[in-house]
C-alpha cells in the first residue's frame, strides 16, 4: 500500500520552497494548517491517516525537520470510536512550531478537487518573523505577507507591507499524481 504525497509535487509547494530558501518570510517559526471540511470520512483510518498524513509530511518538509513532539485534543460528535474533528500540535527537533486541524465536523470555504461534492479548507501557513506564505490547496493559490514587529516598551506593533500571489491552476489531480509517481 502506498499513500502518494502529491502535495509535495504540487508546483506550489516547489515555489513556497524557494521562498523560503530566499528568506522573504525570514526565520520560519510556526505552521499552521487546516485540512478539514465536510466530506466523506473513511472509517478504518483515522483523520491523521486519511488526511493529517499529507499536511504533516509537508509541515515536515518544510521545517526541513521531524516532528519530535505531538499534542492532541480531539472531538467525536458520532457513535463511531474515534475522532471527527482533532487539533495537533506539533514540535519539530529544529524548535519550528506547528498546529493542523483536522476533521469534518465544520464546513470549507473551498471545493475540493479530490472528493466530489466536499467542501474543504486544506490552507497551510508558513509564518516567519518577516512575513507569511500561504498555500491555499483547493484555489492552487500561493499567497505572501511582507510584516515587521516593532516592538516598544509598552507595545508589540504588527506592520504589514507588500504582498504579492500566484495561481497555479496546472496543479489538477492527474497532474498531481502523475507528478508524485515520477
Amino acid at each position: 500500500v502506498q499513500v502518494n504525497m502529491v502535495l509535495r509535487a504540487h508546483p506550489m509547494t516547489m515555489r513556497a520552497l524557494d521562498v523560503l530558501e530566499d528568506g522573504d518570510i525570514g526565520q520560519l517559526a510556526l505552521m499552521d494548517g487546516q485540512f478539514r471540511g465536510w466530506k466523506r470520512q473513511h472509517l478504518g483510518v483515522a483523520l491523521e491517516e486519511n488526511d493529517g498524513v499529507h499536511f504533516l509530511d509537508l509541515m515536515q518538509l518544510f521545517a526541513g525537520a521531524s516532528i519530535a513532539q505531538v499534542g492532541a485534543h480531539a472531538v467525536s460528535l458520532t457513535t463511531r470510536n474515534g475522532a471527527n474533528d482533532l487539533m495537533l500540535c506539533t514540535g519539530h527537533a529544529n524548535g519550528i512550531a506547528g498546529r493542523l486541524a483536522l476533521g469534518m465536523l465544520l464546513p470549507g470555504d473551498g471545493i475540493d478537487a479530490f472528493v466530489p461534492g466536499a467542501q474543504t479548507d486544506k490552507v497551510l501557513k508558513l509564518v516567519g518573523d518577516k512575513g507569511c506564505l500561504t498555500l491555499d490547496y483547493n484555489a492552487n493559490r500561493l499567497t505572501f505577507r511582507a510584516v515587521r514587529f516593532d516592538q516598544s516598551s509598552t507595545t508589540l506593533e504588527v506592520v504589514p507591507s507588500n504582498s504579492w500571489s500566484e495561481a497555479f491552476p496546472e496543479a489538477t489531480p492527474e497532474y498531481l499524481l502523475a507528478s508524485s509517481a515520477k
